[in-house]
């Protein structure tokens, strides 16, 4: 049994979840609301199993609309890529270039291959829709005798994918999909329907959309995962915890008061550093991934007899894990789990999630993944590329704000005011003190938008486009009874999270 990922190139990882007797988390109690929906981790069929699943809304151009049940999340990828026949009967606009052709991508979701033709629809979550329509992608069942592009057929899985799920809707931290667009041509004049398929560049407004960029604001900066507790031997057939939309005061009630979240800065290929054992990796983390894929040979974890690209410990045992945080490596005070896979899985076939999951990464020279197992019993927050990202100083959610040193570095936004919460907004003008000279300061209506749609009222506020343009040091100083609080944009996006067994 060959277990790596939720991937029908190869075989799908089981898994099994519960929660714990007596947990208590944040997920469990989440209130709904307007942009809070329900995720479900459910083992009623096979293939659902570590897979969250939620509710999609898709209108078209009319207003006509269709809410599309079993969509997997997957924090991984960008857009939203739907089976038609689960729209059918919307008629969405297709999406064109400039010679009328219907646009096409090849692409990567959930680690399965899809194609299919672009589509412009609004699309909701909860209560928040899309404020114009975005291009979507719409994939069929294979055909006898369709054009594909070349080398598709090798990797297809529309038709596997049609019967697991509804569809995937990538909520990454890019907002738009760039690569892979293709249009048909005819190499028959009589004929309409295309022969072969040519690479086609797009703008972005003909790109595959993350529905999150497109929400309004404060919707529209990135996503909130949060999932319960599970425990690590029993188990359970379904397990619920909620996607809030909105990184600050809309989800603030998804995060545990007074536990430290640690933030890291995804790099260009959307990864960030870490330690395994004594040995430094590159990790990234999707809600996709059906389990954790590592590279554990160093620790001397052992594979199972049968499958060598799992992992499989006989008794739960931790895998050491330290990232980034204050200027230094930090082990997580909850640590990562791996269990005797195969076993565990024949014990629970009905079972939805197991938090204990390891097999190597799906390629050598891919990245190592954090997968669904790292989500459970954690809050965990995707910021979009362009956002300000509001844990970057590393404080408590729900705690008090903490002093931090000015910082002027590319794209900075100094915001400077005796009460600034982490959700970047400024209400009591009374409060106001400029502590450094006007000349860094620019006044400006009580309402602005900054960098990607982080809405910050004040009267003043102080802005950076770089070092080179900002205030010299020497000129803003730090009394100790101010709070300075820096918020600095992310370009490639970043991710945050919860690690629920420590206290600041």
């Amino acid at each position: 049994m060959r277990i790596v990922s939720n991937s029908h190139a190869v075989c799908v990882l089981p898994l099994v979840a519960a929660l714990s007797a007596g947990a208590a988390h944040a997920a469990a109690e989440a209130p709904l609301a307007d942009n809070i929906i329900a995720v479900e981790v459910r083992g009623d069929r096979p293939d659902h199993r570590n897979t969250p699943l939620v509710d999609v809304t898709v209108c078209n151009t009319r207003g006509k609309c269709k809410t599309v049940p079993n969509v997997m999340v997957d924090t991984g990828t960008t857009g939203l890529r739907l089976f038609r026949g689960a729209v059918a009967d919307l008629d969405l606009e297709p999406v064109k270039d400039r010679s009328g052709n219907p646009i096409t991508n090849w692409g990567s979701a959930s680690y399965s291959e899809l194609w299919g033709p672009l589509h412009r629809a609004k699309v909701r979550l909860g209560k928040v829709t899309t404020e114009t329509a975005i291009p979507v992608q719409l994939f069929d069942l294979p055909k006898d005798g369709e054009a594909l592009p070349q080398g598709y057929a090798r990797v297809d899985n529309r038709k596997a994918t049609s019967f697991r799920f509804n569809g995937v809707l990538g909520i990454g931290p890019q907002r738009h999909h760039a690569a892979g667009y293709l249009v048909g041509v005819s190499d028959s004049w009589y004929s309409r329907a295309p022969s072969r398929w040519v690479a086609q560049k797009v703008d972005r407004s003909q790109q595959l959309a993350n529905p999150i960029a497109h929400f309004p604001a404060p919707y529209n900066n990135g996503s909130v995962i949060t999932l319960p507790e599970v425990d690590l031997n029993s188990g359970a057939a379904r397990v619920r915890g909620w996607l809030g939309l909105g990184i600050g005061e809309p989800t603030d009630g998804l995060f545990a008061s007074g536990q430290r979240v640690l933030s890291h800065e995804f790099n260009d290929k959307l990864r960030f550093p870490a330690m395994l054992g004594e040995r430094q990796v590159e990790l990234t983390a999707r809600t996709s991934a059906s389990g954790l894929l590592l590279d554990l040979a160093h620790l001397g974890i052992p594979k199972h007899a049968s499958d060598a690209g799992v992992y499989d410990a006989k008794v739960p045992t931790t895998i050491k894990l330290a990232v980034p945080h204050g200027g230094a490596y930090v082990s997580l005070a909850r640590p990562l789990y791996v269990g005797s896979t195969v076993d565990h899985v024949a014990a629970h076939p009905r079972h939805g999630a197991l938090p204990m999951i390891v097999a190597e990464p799906v390629r050598s020279d891919g990245p190592q993944v954090l997968g669904l197992p790292f989500y459970y019993g954690r809050t965990v927050a995707t910021g979009l590329a362009g956002t300000v990202n509001p844990f970057a100083q590393g404080q408590a959610v729900n705690a008090n704000p903490v002093p931090a040193a000015p910082f002027s570095g590319p794209g900075g936004v100094r915001i400077i005011d005796d009460h600034v919460d982490r959700i970047m907004s400024i209400e009591d003008d009374e409060d106001i003190e400029i502590i450094a000279d006007d000349e860094g300061f620019e006044l400006v209506d009580d309402k602005v938008q900054i960098f990607g749609g982080t809405a910050i009222i004040d009267d003043y506020i102080g802005r950076s486009a770089s070092r080179a343009q900002a205030p010299a040091q020497a000129s803003v100083p730090a009394p100790v009874d101010e709070d300075f609080i820096e918020y600095s944009t992310s370009p490639n996006g970043y991710i945050a999270y919860t690690d629920p067994n420590s206290n600041i």
